[in-house]
């Protein structure tokens, strides 16, 4: 099959194209660090001068190949006149995601530990009460949901000196 038959590749733009090989060095980049969270933020960073002014066109490249789109979602583009394309700044997208991450993490961290602290002062009443002969231990053991084997050697790490 010769060429007449196959499809003419649009070069209407072709100053795009040579954006493009300039933007291809730093998309590559990232695309070589998407394995790290750590190495793409530091390659991110320490490219800022690219990154906070990064096109829409390698913002779409980076995301066909990376999924990006916790990047995407915080991007904001604006139209940059000299360019004739949309730019976005993906540090300050960064940060923001980094920020939300860490809001989220304090978040999750504060109910996981209300949860161990309720836990905690439930075993130690459980714990008192046995100690005291209020409450049997299997009874106690079924009420914090332990086997009571489990129950009576955490009654013992406690301190208590039933067990």
């Amino acid at each position: 099959m010769g060429l007449e038959n196959q499809e003419t590749v649009n070069l209407t733009y072709p100053w795009r194209l040579m954006k493009m090989d300039s933007d291809l060095k730093y998309v590559l980049g990232i695309l070589n660090r998407t394995a790290s969270a750590n190495q793409y933020r530091k390659y991110i960073q320490d490219n800022r001068a690219y990154f906070s002014l990064i096109p829409r066109s390698a913002v779409d490249v980076i995301d066909s190949c990376t999924n990006i789109k916790k990047f995407r979602d915080c991007l904001q583009y604006q139209w940059n006149q000299d360019s004739g394309e949309e730019e976005a700044d993906m540090c300050k997208a960064l940060d923001d995601i980094e920020k939300y991450a860490m809001k989220k993490g304090i978040k999750q961290g504060t109910k996981q530990g209300k949860k161990q602290g309720e836990r905690s002062g439930t075993l130690k009443t459980l714990f008192s009460l046995v100690n005291d002969g209020l409450v049997k231990p299997e009874e106690a053991a079924r009420r914090a949901k332990l086997p009571e084997a489990e129950f009576c050697r955490e009654m013992k790490k406690a301190g208590y000196s039933r067990f």
